[in-house]
């Protein structure tokens, strides 16, 4: 799994991260601390990758 952080120039946390063979963004504002940004960051990709199981597109693990 591949992800990338990056800071803003405008003082943003952009986090891409590569989930069941797509790629999400999330973008926090300055305020957010590491935390919540971890937090947050693990809930939604974890939404992510059940959706994709749930519509049936496989883990590329799992199409071996």
């Amino acid at each position: 799994m591949q992800e990338y952080i990056q800071q803003m120039p405008d003082g943003r946390t952009r986090i891409q991260r590569e989930v069941e063979g797509g790629s999400v963004t999330i973008y926090f504002s300055e305020k957010d601390d590491e935390g919540t940004l971890e937090k947050v960051k693990s809930m939604i990709m974890d939404a992510y990758a059940e959706r994709k199981l749930r519509e049936g597109k496989l883990s590329n693990c799992d199409q071996l």
